[in-house]
């Protein structure tokens, strides 16, 4: 018991500095805190699930787009017929495609914090045995995927914007206004019942 009190004991002590010292200032951290906490919490949980949600339905119908080209191209008896085939396709569908593709990386790249790119990159490899390697950072706003095909790599370009959700920011933004000016209303409730 001795024990957890002398390591109780330091960090109570450590923190009453930063602590507010009048009641005013206890009730409002009592009452602002844990609203700003689970303001938090659920904000990330909703935009990670939500986006991540967005994200591989647009990737599915991207993957059957990807689908229908390259079994066009794979029924294609040579390397001239196929090209021919890709670009017209690829056009139909907004695709950049080239065949022969160039130089292919040396595995999947995404930035670390990019939450929606894993789930672009899983949802493809699910859907195209073919695919080879996906580069989401070479061009921030496209994709860059490389599949085999029985002509040779095939290249394909997208607008990110097609497989991904954008602006996740302007739902944090809105949810950060509202959780200032219910912090503001507290505050004010607050102050007017303790003085």
């Amino acid at each position: 018991c001795d024990r957890h009190g002398a390591n109780v004991a330091p960090m109570s002590l450590r923190l009453k500095p930063l602590l507010p010292h009048g009641l005013f200032g206890r009730a409002a951290l009592i009452l602002i805190l844990p609203v700003v906490v689970i303001q938090l919490i659920v904000a990330t949980i909703f935009i990670q699930r939500h986006f991540e949600g967005v994200t591989r339905q647009m990737s599915d119908s991207i993957a059957i787009e990807m689908r229908h080209l390259l079994d066009e191209v794979a029924k294609e008896p040579d390397i001239n017929a196929a090209q021919r085939r890709a670009a017209e396709i690829g056009a139909a569908l907004e695709l950049q495609v080239a065949l022969p593709g160039s130089a292919i990386p040396a595995a999947d790249s995404r930035e670390y914090w990019d939450w929606s790119g894993r789930v672009v990159i899983d949802t493809l490899r699910n859907r195209l045995p073919e695919l080879q390697v996906v580069d989401l950072t070479t061009d921030s706003r496209g994709v860059q995927a490389w599949f085999a095909t029985p002509h040779g790599e095939m290249e394909v370009m997208l607008d990110r914007r097609r497989v991904s959700a954008s602006n996740p920011h302007q739902l944090l933004v809105l949810m950060m206004l509202a959780s200032a000016l219910m912090t503001a209303v507290a505050y004010v409730f607050l102050r007017n019942q303790l003085t």
